[in-house]
């Protein structure tokens, strides 16, 4: 991984899944995702983008809607696989 923050990449991962977010809406660490329109096909793909961006595999039960609620709870649980990562913003 180049030196991109894990906050970044997961930033970059959900603009690219979420295409109808603006260049200049701001995504706070808190925001729910589903008031983005990520829903669970949305949370079943992003995992996977993340699993292959940071080379990590979710166990069965980070895969909840609860992990993937906010760009916070999804560092939160990257940084508990690797915590080698810089998952601040």
């Amino acid at each position: 991984m180049s030196n991109e923050s894990a906050a970044s990449a997961i930033d970059r991962l959900l603009r690219a899944l979420l295409p109808d977010i603006g260049d200049d809406v701001v995504i706070g660490q808190h925001e729910p995702l589903s008031h983005f329109g990520l829903d669970s096909l949305g949370m079943v793909r992003l995992a996977m983008q993340i699993e292959q961006q940071f080379e990590v595999v979710f166990p069965d039960g980070f895969l909840t809607p609860e992990s993937f609620a906010t760009p916070a709870t999804i560092a939160a649980a990257l940084a508990t696989l690797r915590p080698d990562l810089e998952t601040a913003s």
